[in-house]
C-alpha cells in the first residue's frame, strides 16, 4: 500500500497511546518509538483536513513510529500474511466509526461505575517501608466525607495497603504496620455502612522472587521473557519484581489462591489489577487466553467486582473498564508529551471511565507511592497539580484528586475538583 502526501509538513499521526497522542512536523522524533502500549491496531493520518485511517482488522500485527531521516516512520511488522484495511474520512470520528465497523467494541456493564461519583487516592506505605497512611486514617477520612455528605459515591484508591508498596506481590494481606486484620476490617466495615468503596491496589503478573515461592527451574519457564530473550521485571525506583506469564497454570494458581481468598475474607468492592492489558513479546505466552482465564475466576469468586486497570485495550474493555490515564510526565516517564495529546482514546472507548493515575499530582506537598518526583520538582506542585486536572477533565474523567490528608487534611481545592461532576448535575437539573 502506498500512500502520497506532497507536504510532510503537514501531516500528523494520531495514535492511540499515551491516553492519546498526535505526532506532526513539530514533534521532536529523538523521543521515537514512544515507549509504551497501543490501545489498539489503529492510527489515523490527518492531511490537510482529511483523516485516514489504517488498520489491522484482526488485531495481529505489530505496530510502532520510529524516527528516521525525513522526520518519523510508521511501522507494521505480523508473522504472518500482513492485512490492513484503510479509509478516508472528513472527522477524527468518523474514521473511528470505520475502525468499530470492523473491530466492534464489546458490551459495558456501567451500572456498577455509574456510582462513582469522585476518587480519591490515600497512599498507604512507600516502598522504603514509611507509613504514609493507616486504615484508620482512611476511617477518619470517611468520617470526614459523610459529615460534609459526601461519603456515597466515593472511591478510595489505596496503593500500598498490604506493605511496601510493589514488594511482596503476590501476597495480598492487610499489612500489621497498617493496623492489621482487625484494622483492615474495621475500615471496610466503616466504608460499606457509608457507601464508600475502597479499592485496593494488587499487580496481575508481578512477583516478588524474594517470597521463593517457585523454584528456578519453574521460574525459567513461568517468567515472562522479551523479544531479545531477556527475562522481564519491572526494574524501577519502587520495589523490583518479575513479570510473569498469566496463561501459565501455576502462575494462576498461586495469584487466584492470593486474590479469591483475599475477596472471600472482606467485603471488597473494587480492585485496581496494575499493569493489567500491557503485553511483552514472548511467543510462549498467550496473554488473551491466561488473561481471560484470571478474571473469569475472579468473577465467578464475586460477579459483581470493580476490576479497574492501567492499560487499555480493546480486548479487556468488557471486563476492565475502570482505566488510569497513562502517558503522562506525573506517570514517572521521562518525557513529556502533554503538547501532543489527541482525542482519539477517548473516541475510541467512550464508554469507558477514565480516572488519573498512580502518579496524579496533589496540590500541597506530601510523600508519594509512586515516582514522579522530578516533574513535580520541574514543574511546580501547583502548576502540576492544574495541568493533571485539565488532562483528566478533557478525558472526560471522573473527578479524582491525591490527599496528604494525615498531614494536610481534606483542602478546599481537592474539594471543588471532587465536587465538580455533582455540580455539573445540578446545572442540569437547573
Amino acid at each position: 500500500m502506498s500512500i502520497c502526501f506532497p507536504d510532510i509538513s503537514k501531516l500528523a499521526l494520531h495514535l492511540p497511546t499515551h491516553s492519546g497522542i498526535r505526532i506532526d512536523a513539530t514533534f521532536n522524533k529523538e523521543l521515537l518509538p514512544i515507549p509504551g502500549h497501543y490501545s489498539c491496531p489503529l492510527g489515523v493520518i490527518e492531511f490537510e483536513g482529511k483523516f485516514i485511517s489504517v488498520f489491522d482488522p484482526e488485531g495481529k500485527a505489530h505496530m510502532e513510529v520510529y524516527s528516521c531521516d525525513g522526520g518519523w516512520e510508521w511501522s507494521w511488522q505480523s508473522e504472518q500474511h500482513l492485512k490492513l484495511v484503510w479509509g478516508q474520512t472528513e472527522n477524527l470520528e468518523d474514521s473511528i466509526n470505520l475502525y468499530r465497523e470492523v473491530r466492534p467494541m464489546d458490551t459495558i456493564n456501567r451500572d456498577a461505575l455509574s456510582k462513582i461519583k469522585r476518587i480519591l487516592t490515600l497512599d498507604m506505605m512507600l516502598s522504603n517501608g514509611e507509613v504514609v497512611h493507616c486504615y484508620d486514617d482512611v476511617i477518619d477520612l470517611i468520617v470526614e466525607l459523610a459529615s460534609n455528605h459526601l461519603a456515597s459515591g466515593t472511591l478510595i484508591y489505596i496503593p500500598g495497603w498490604c506493605g511496601k508498596y510493589d514488594k511482596d506481590y503476590p501476597n495480598y494481606l492487610p499489612s500489621e504496620q497498617l493496623g492489621g486484620e482487625q484494622g483492615f476490617s474495621r475500615m471496610m466495615e466503616k466504608a460499606n455502612r457509608e457507601n464508600v468503596i475502597v479499592m485496593p491496589h494488587m499487580n496481575y503478573w508481578g512477583y516478588d522472587p524474594e517470597l521463593q515461592l517457585f523454584t528456578k527451574d519453574q521460574l525459567k519457564d513461568m517468567q515472562l521473557h522479551d523479544e531479545h530473550g531477556v527475562p522481564a521485571g519491572w526494574a524501577g525506583p519502587t520495589s523490583p519484581f518479575l513479570y510473569m506469564r498469566p496463561d501459565h497454570p501455576e502462575w494462576q494458581k498461586v495469584l487466584l489462591k492470593q486474590i479469591t481468598s483475599f475477596l472471600a475474607k472482606y467485603d471488597i468492592k473494587a480492585i485496581m489489577l496494575d499493569q493489567i492489558g500491557f503485553e511483552i513479546r514472548d511467543k510462549r505466552c498467550d496473554f488473551k487466553k491466561g488473561t481471560d482465564e484470571i478474571l473469569n475466576q475472579i468473577r465467578l469468586c464475586k460477579p459483581e467486582l470493580i476490576i479497574s486497570g492501567e492499560m487499555l485495550n480493546d480486548h479487556l474493555v468488557s471486563e476492565v473498564n475502570l482505566i488510569q490515564t497513562w502517558g503522562m510526565p506525573w506517570c514517572g516517564l521521562g518525557i513529556d508529551l502533554t503538547a501532543y495529546t489527541s482525542s482519539i482514546t477517548k473516541a475510541l472507548f467512550p464508554e469507558v471511565s477514565f480516572y488519573g493515575h498512580l502518579g496524579l499530582p496533589a496540590i500541597s506537598e506530601g510523600k508519594y507511592t509512586w515516582t514522579n518526583h522530578e516533574y513535580l520538582s520541574q514543574k511546580g506542585i501547583e502548576a502540576a497539580f492544574y495541568e493533571a486536572q485539565q488532562h483528566l477533565s478533557a478525558m472526560g474523567g471522573i473527578p479524582h484528586v491525591r490527599l496528604h490528608y494525615k498531614t494536610n487534611g481534606l483542602d478546599s481545592i481537592s474539594l471543588r475538583y471532587l465536587l465538580s461532576r455533582d455540580n455539573e448535575v445540578e446545572k442540569e437539573r437547573l
